[in-house]
């Protein structure tokens, strides 16, 4: 009997360690002044999007996005971002800009592309440059952290998430010079769910194992 317990002690384990595994989607897009893509244009100027979100214990998220410029972009002030992860549930909680880069407007809303966060939205955040300084972009990333926490379900039930951001072509209120890019699209994940470092698989496998030995002890 001691033997079989110990046999099936792996996949206890495993249970236990993906019942409480964090969840993430890791993804860089290409974007121009209209659209995003998986994939690098064959012409035109882009700007590069990476954007990755974290799920951890306690119904708590953690997301990064960050953009850059390639080199012949023509300037492009950064007025605004959100996103919405999550759907059918409730307007986020106790929301965070732990990367601000100087801005100060975080809202559970989505952007209005025009340098604010508009009304409230159920499972989105914004960041805006409201009540601080729009954000040159270089080829150096500019890189922002949100954390919070969240109801709901994880991506919309097609397996997508909503992202919107827009820069202007130059630091002037009003939005005179017009949009460098303003976005507003449906993501599909390009990398899934990202395993928690590998260490669920190695599990999978000490389960696998503990199985296989289970069988042999029932059947001796």
């Amino acid at each position: 009997m001691k033997r079989i317990l110990f046999a099936a002690a792996p996949v206890v384990a495993l249970l236990l360690l993906t019942a409480g595994a964090q969840r993430a989607s890791a993804d860089t897009w290409y974007c121009g002044a209209t659209q995003c893509s998986s994939s690098v244009p064959a012409s035109g100027n882009y700007w590069i999007v990476n954007d990755t979100m974290t799920l951890g214990a306690g119904s708590s998220f953690d997301f990064k996005i960050s953009f850059a410029s390639v080199a012949g972009d023509p300037s492009a002030y950064l007025q605004d971002f959100s996103g919405q992860f999550f759907f059918g549930g409730t307007q986020l909680t106790n929301l965070s800009l732990t990367q601000a880069n100087g801005w100060t407007d975080l809202e559970a809303s989505k952007a209005g592309n025009n340098g604010t966060c508009n009304g409230n939205a159920p499972g989105s955040f914004c960041a805006s440059s409201t009540g601080s300084s729009m954000i040159l972009l270089t080829t150096s990333p500019t890189l922002f952290e949100v954390t919070g926490n969240y109801d709901g379900t994880f991506l919309a039930s097609d397996g997508t998430y909503h992202l919107q951001f827009a820069a202007q072509n130059s630091n002037t209120t009003g939005n005179t010079g017009g949009n460098a890019f303003a976005i507003s699209q449906d993501f599909n994940p390009t990398t899934g769910h990202v395993p928690d470092g590998g260490i669920t698989v190695m599990f999978l496998g000490g389960a696998l194992v503990g199985l296989e030995a289970l069988r042999r002890r029932i059947r001796v």
